[in-house]
């Protein structure tokens, strides 16, 4: 329950920051009722209904269907702008609404899914499922499932880590991983846990390691050759490539693509996070 209490604080702070950023109101006042609403809120939200509460309000934006849970909310404002910066940034149309499944919380969402998890999107298909009030991570799934392909973890992690704005710096959309650089996080496992690309290249053994290690690692090796190579080499890979390719075909698909072998590729990202 507590940890149900410090997302909901988190979430409220930085409606506060994005305020107080816009000048629409002194924050302070406003501060304490919220911490004190969200404390209260989040445990009764803690406590899901057999069954559970359904997402029964539908809410509609103009690129997004979102389905959520009677007294809850989205912030579909900065979803509707950040959906316009990434299309824009990826360079590719949808000419479907995503579906924005909201929960409100893990184990709401568990109830519902079967998935114990944060957030998850189905592949292919234009819905995604999360506990958080806005997203930057599932709705790239989304997105990039349906419009260009579905890689290997490192790289189907990492383009959406890649495109994860921080909520916080709005209205400015910087990608961070959880508010943190994810160059400097990768540097720091550069020299601590990272294990050599070999084992991070297939789906199955990439995810045998702590995503709070290999979703900015993957993050950061994405932003490294999107910025290095551009985006349409990182979408012609992806739209020849497969979730479940064996290392091998990563190799043989990334240098198709690429004017460089995907472990030179990674060798040079070494370098560049370790001058970073």
């Amino acid at each position: 329950m507590i940890f149900a209490q410090i997302g909901h604080v988190v979430s409220f702070l930085y409606i506060i920051q994005l305020l107080s950023k816009q000048n629409v109101m002194n924050p302070a006042p406003l501060f304490l009722l919220i911490i004190f609403t969200a404390l209260i809120g989040s445990s009764c939200q803690n406590d899901i209904t057999d069954p559970p509460e359904e997402l029964n309000q539908i809410l509609e934006s103009t690129h997004f269907t979102y389905e959520l849970s009677e007294g809850d909310w989205i912030d579909t404002t900065w979803q509707e702008k950040y959906h316009h910066w990434l299309m824009d940034t990826l360079d590719v149309t949808l000419n479907e609404k995503l579906v924005y499944k909201k929960y409100l919380n893990r184990n709401h969402l568990k109830a519902h899914t079967g998935k114990s998890t944060n957030g998850f999107a189905e592949v292919g298909t234009p819905t995604f499922h999360t506990i958080w009030y806005a997203d930057n991570h599932e709705s790239v799934h989304s997105v990039v499932t349906l419009t260009i392909g579905h890689p290997p973890a490192l790289f189907n992690e990492g383009i959406a880590v890649a495109h994860q704005a921080d909520y916080g710096l709005y209205p400015e959309f910087v990608p961070t991983w959880n508010g943190d650089d994810f160059h400097m996080l990768s540097k720091t496992h550069r020299h601590n846990d990272l294990p050599p690309l070999n084992e991070l290249l297939e789906s199955s053994s990439f995810f045998n390691f702590d995503q709070n290690m290999t979703y900015p690692v993957a993050g950061s090796f994405t932003r490294y050759l999107i910025d290095t190579y551009g985006i349409d080499k990182m979408k012609a890979f992806i739209s020849i490539s497969d979730f479940y390719d064996a290392g091998e075909s990563v190799r043989i698909n990334f240098e198709s693509t690429y004017p460089i072998s995907v472990d030179d590729s990674w060798e040079n990202w070494l370098d560049f996070i370790d001058e970073y």
